[in-house]
This record gives C-alpha cells, structure tokens and sequence, in this order.
C-alpha cells in the first residue's frame, strides 16, 4: 500500500527520472549509485519516508547535490535555516557542578608495567595477568 507522495518522494522520483532511472525497475541500480540499500529508497519512494542524515548526504552525493540543497528541495529545511556563521558558535561550557578530578598517579612505577596497566584493549584482569607475567620474566631473566 502506498502512501500519498510527499515533498521529498516527489523530488526524489522528479531527480530519478531526470537521470534515465525508473522508480519502478531501477530502484537497486539507482540505490547501488547512491551508496544507500534498495529498501531505503523503495521507502522513501513508495512509503514516504524521509531518510536519516547521512542518508540524505549519500544520495545527494549520488545525485552531485550537497545535504542542504537537498533539505530546500524536498521542503525540510528552508535556506535561511542553513545559513552558517562567519564565526562558529563558542564551545558549551562545563557545568559548575561538576568538579575538576586531579590527574591519577601512576598505578606502577615501572614504565612497561603501567603500559600494560592503561591498554585499552585489554580487559582489567587480563592486564593483570600480563604484568604478573612481565615480573615474573624479570625475576627468572
């Protein structure tokens, strides 16, 4: 059951046909172009629904548009919505509740073994387990 078309189907089926695509057999072909799946296309088209984002920035891509000729075209965003800043927006800043923590000193005083100590890929008692096994090549080396 299809629903009644919306902006962005509209434009969408108007940019398919301009490039030689059916919206009927040429969904996968037009969606393989884009970088998106059949099934995100066949929604937008048939359902219409608005993709995600970035999406919408791949399927402009494929269509030589950027995200924001793309949110005009279809209605969801005006132009003046997307005009940017000559300068950007000031970082947020922290909140006053929460206090600054003083750096952590070092769990071990031998480099290799606080190395090991603040792997990230290693799950707490496997770096346990590898600097047991460092002192205990240290001590029979």
């Amino acid at each position: 059951m299809s629903a009644s078309p919306t902006p962005f189907s509209e434009w969408l089926t108007a940019e398919m046909a301009r490039r030689g695509y059916n919206t009927k057999g040429d969904v996968s072909k037009f969606a393989r172009a884009c970088g998106v799946t059949h099934s995100t296309i066949w929604r937008s088209l048939n359902e219409g629904r608005v993709p995600k984002l970035r999406v919408l920035r791949r399927i402009g891509a494929g269509l030589g548009y950027t995200l924001g000729e793309v949110l005009v075209a279809t209605g969801e965003a005006t132009a003046d919505e997307l005009i940017t800043r000559e300068t950007p927006l000031p970082p947020p800043e922290r909140e006053a509740s929460v206090p600054e923590l003083p750096p952590r000193p070092p769990r071990y005083a031998d480099p290799a073994e606080q190395h090991l100590w603040e792997s990230p890929t290693l799950k707490a008692r496997h770096r346990l387990m590898l600097i047991d096994f460092l002192k205990l090549i240290r001590k029979h080396a």
